[in-house]
């Protein structure tokens, strides 16, 4: 008898005439090598917002996305801005992630009724790997969509209405790309996403 195992496994065991044993034992020991770790691909998505008046409520923009803000400003002409939300994600490449919350209605300039939040959520399909001579992440698509509650009187005198943008995305590593913009009135949301290959 001859025994083979891996780790995890329990042994194998092998009665047969001996070029037979040979040849098992042969293909047992192709099968019984570790599975390669696959690197993770970490996400930040920062959701910023852009004002031509005060955020008093708003947190104050991170250090890191200093010249963002300040490329910005020269573009939009927004006089002020604030971070509404940051959220770190990881996936495996070929995959994707998701995400949602409700956004704190006063950073936006409006009161809504309770029952009536403003929900956000984001979804990125199929992130992977990109090698070449500057190695980044592609985003098959990114869609960002937040839905607000607007008044229109009537019968049902609040109905929800999307605000948002879908497309696709290519990041070079630790690059912070601004992936796009929604106006609503005289503020702006802008989602800022960097992407990093994460080695185990």
């Amino acid at each position: 008898p001859h025994g083979a195992g891996g780790p995890g496994s329990g042994p194998i065991t092998v009665r047969d005439f001996p070029e037979n044993v040979a040849a098992i034992e042969g293909a047992i020991a192709r099968l019984d090598q570790p599975i390669a770790d696959t690197p993770d691909i970490e996400m930040k998505i920062s959701v910023l917002i852009g004002s031509k008046t005060a955020l008093p409520g708003a947190a104050t923009v991170p250090d890191e996305l200093a010249p963002v803000v300040k490329q910005l400003e020269s573009t939009l002409r927004y006089a002020h801005y604030g971070l509404m939300t940051a959220t770190v994600q990881r996936t495996k490449p070929g995959n994707g992630l998701s995400g949602s919350g409700v956004a704190e209605p006063t950073l936006l300039g409006m009161t809504v009724k309770e029952g009536q939040p403003i929900l956000y959520t984001y979804r990125l399909r199929r992130i992977t790997p990109a090698g070449g001579e500057k190695p980044s992440i592609d985003i098959e698509s990114f869609d960002f969509s937040m839905r607000v509650p607007i008044n229109v009187g009537g019968a049902t005198p609040t109905q929800y209405q999307s605000v948002g943008f879908e497309t696709p995305v290519s990041i070079r590593q630790n690059e912070k790309v601004v992936i796009g913009t929604t106006t609503m009135g005289d503020k702006a949301l802008i989602v800022v996403v960097t992407a990093t290959v994460v080695s185990k």
